[in-house]
C-alpha cells in the first residue's frame, strides 16, 4: 500500500483531511500541531526514554512511571517540521538515527501553517489496516473556548452518544478478502453521529466484521443508510479464528491503558482513541501466531509483563522494497493509541479525566460483547 494510500486512509477516518502529510516512504507521519499538543508530545518523548526499573514511592515518581506506561499508547514522537518547510535536525538527533536524512513528501511551504510533528505512521506495518476512530470523552470544548462553542458542543453531546457513553464512532474502515474489491470501505463519521446508544453494537460489528466464508458467520444488519453500499460486501472482515483473538488482545490492551489514565490528572478533550487491526486473512493469521508465540515465550521465560501491542521489534533484513520493510516489522495484528492532543492538559489535584475513563469502559463493554459474539460463532 502506498504512502499515499496510507495517508489518505488516516485521514478520512480520523477527520484530518488537509493536515497530515508523509514521509516519502510512508513510515511518518507530518501533523500540524498546536503549542498545546507539540507540549505534550514532547512530555511523552520524555517519559519514553525513562527506564522502566525507577522503585521510588514517592508520589512524583509514581506520577512519572504512570506517565512512562502512557508514552507506550502514545504515537511515537521524533521531533518538528519548521514553518519553511525543513525538519529540526536538532530536535530529532538522538531520537531518530539518521533524521536529516528523511525525505518528506508533498509538504509545501503554503500547506504548514503551524510547526508540524514528526510521528510515527500507525498505518505503516499493516498491509490492509482496517481502522476506528474513536472519539473519547462527554465534555468536547476547551476550557478558554467561547462561550457560543461551548453551547454547541454541549449539544453534539446530548444528540450523540459522547453525552451519555463517553465516546462516539468517529469513522472507520474495513477492508474486503475479495480479490475484486481490494480497497477500503469508508463509513463516515455521519453515522457516528446518528447512532444511538442502543445501535453502538452493530456499529463495533461494523468494524470488528467476520467474513461470509467464516463458518457460522453472521452479518449486522445493512439497512442503514448512512452506510455506504459498499460495505454490504459479504466477504468484510476477518475469519472467526483469526478475528477472536485480535479482539481479545485489544480489550486486554484498552483495559490496560484504562487503568493508566485513572492513575493520572489529565484532561483529553476532543482526543481519540485510534484502534487499527490488520485486514488482510493471511497477515493477520500470521501475527495473531506471532502474538501467541510471543506470550508464550514470555510466560516460559519470564522476560516481562508488557501487553501486546505497546511495542514492536524489528529483526534484520538487507532488502529494501516496500514489501520487506514491512515483512522485518514482527507485531501483533493490532496497534491501539490515543491521539489528538490539541486540548490535552495536565490538571493536578483535579483527579482523572471521568469521562475518558467512561468512554474507554463503554468501548470494553462492546468489546466484550463482540467476543461473546464472535465466539459463538465459532461454537465455542
Amino acid at each position: 500500500m502506498s504512502a499515499d494510500s496510507l495517508s489518505s486512509g488516516f485521514t478520512q477516518v480520523g477527520g484530518h483531511l488537509g493536515s497530515i502529510s508523509t514521509a516519502e516512504d510512508g513510515s511518518l507521519v507530518i501533523k500540524q500541531a498546536s503549542p498545546l499538543e507539540q507540549e505534550f508530545y514532547a512530555i511523552m518523548a520524555q517519559a519514553r526514554a525513562m527506564p522502566d526499573s525507577n522503585s521510588d514511592s514517592d508520589s512524583n515518581s509514581k506520577v512519572l512511571r504512570n506517565l512512562s506506561k502512557l508514552s507506550k499508547f502514545v504515537p511515537q514522537f521524533y521531533g518538528m517540521l519548521r514553518l519553511e518547510g525543513e525538519l529540526d535536525v536538532q530536535a530529532m538527533q538522538g531520537i531518530v538515527e539518521g533524521a536529516s536524512g528523511i525525505a518528506l513528501k508533498d509538504v509545501k511551504h503554503t500547506e504548514v501553517e503551524k510547526e508540524s510533528l514528526v510521528l510515527e505512521n500507525l498505518l505503516y506495518p499493516f498491509f490492509k489496516p482496517n481502522i476506528l476512530d474513536l472519539k473519547l470523552g462527554r465534555v468536547l470544548y476547551d476550557e478558554d473556548a467561547s462561550e457560543e462553542k461551548k453551547i454547541r458542543m454541549r449539544k453534539v453531546a446530548r444528540a450523540t452518544t459522547s453525552g451519555e457513553c463517553g465516546m462516539r464512532l468517529t469513522g472507520f474502515q474495513v477492508h474486503s478478502q475479495s480479490p475484486s474489491f481490494p480497497g477500503p470501505i469508508f463509513t463516515p463519521k455521519t453515522y457516528g453521529k446518528s447512532i444511538r446508544k442502543d445501535q453502538l453494537p452493530e456499529g463495533i460489528a461494523r468494524v470488528f466484521s467476520t467474513s461470509s466464508s467464516s463458518k457460522g458467520a453472521s452479518q449486522v444488519s445493512t439497512t442503514s443508510r448512512h452506510i455506504e453500499s459498499a460495505s454490504i460486501d459479504p466477504n468484510v472482515g476477518l475469519s472467526v479464528e483469526t478475528l477472536l483473538p485480535t479482539l481479545r488482545a485489544i480489550h486486554g490492551s484498552t483495559a490496560h491503558l484504562r487503568d493508566i489514565l485513572a492513575s493520572l490528572e489529565i484532561r483529553i478533550v476532543g482526543g481519540s482513541l485510534l484502534v487499527v487491526y490488520e485486514g488482510d486473512e493471511d497477515e493477520a493469521r500470521k501475527a495473531v501466531e506471532w502474538m501467541k508465540e510471543r506470550e508464550r515465550l514470555m510466560e516460559e521465560e519470564d522476560v516481562g509483563n508488557i501487553p501486546s501491542g505497546e511495542e514492536k521489534e524489528d529483526s534484520e533484513h538487507e532488502d529494501n522494497s516496500e514489501v520487506s520493510r514491512r515483512k522485518r516489522i514482527s507485531s501483533p495484528p493490532y496497534t491501539i493509541k490515543l491521539i489528538d492532543f490539541a486540548h490535552t492538559r495536565f490538571v493536578p489535584g483535579q483527579g482523572p479525566d471521568e469521562g475518558v475513563l467512561l468512554g474507554l469502559d463503554t468501548f470494553l463493554g462492546l468489546i466484550e460483547r463482540r467476543i461473546e459474539e464472535v465466539k459463538l460463532m465459532r461454537g465455542c
